[in-house]
């Protein structure tokens, strides 16, 4: 090729990208990875608050069914935020801790259900709060459980 015919042929693409594509592309993928992260920590909050609820849930579930079985009383009650404490009454309590980043923020019955020998049991609805969410487990008089 002629340097005459070079002036006039047209431009050749570039191959690469410009610093401007590169800064804005940086940015979609940082807005992205922020979008993930922000909601996988949200779902992993959740997961947490569901198997601390469904932890208290089968405590007191375990407490009765032992009572019913060993004819003697059986209770629950909170240690502290974070802990319960599953056995006979009277005797020396099985601590449990709830999951990292749950806590019981409130409980009924000074904290403590007791489960006699026929299966029923004390009123007490226990709160637990993990995140922005809160679930609560509910014992009533007959010894039912729920999950709300």
């Amino acid at each position: 090729m002629r340097i005459r015919d070079r002036a006039r042929s047209p431009r050749r693409a570039r191959a690469g990208f410009t610093l401007l594509e590169l800064v804005a592309a940086l940015a979609v993928l940082g807005a992205t990875v922020a979008a993930v992260v922000l909601g996988a920590s949200a779902a992993l909050a959740g997961v947490r608050l569901r198997a601390a609820s469904v932890q208290l849930f089968s405590a007191f579930v375990r407490a009765r069914e032992a009572a019913m079985a060993e004819g003697r009383t059986w209770e629950v009650r909170r240690v502290s935020e974070r802990v319960i404490a599953v056995g006979p009454s009277g005797a020396i309590p099985v601590e449990e801790a709830l999951p990292d980043g749950t806590r019981l923020a409130s409980a009924t019955a000074g904290g403590r259900v007791r489960f006699a020998v026929s299966g029923t049991a004390d009123n007490a609805t226990f709160v637990l709060e993990g995140g922005a969410e809160q679930r609560r487990v509910v014992v009533n008089q007959r010894g039912r459980v729920t999950l709300e």
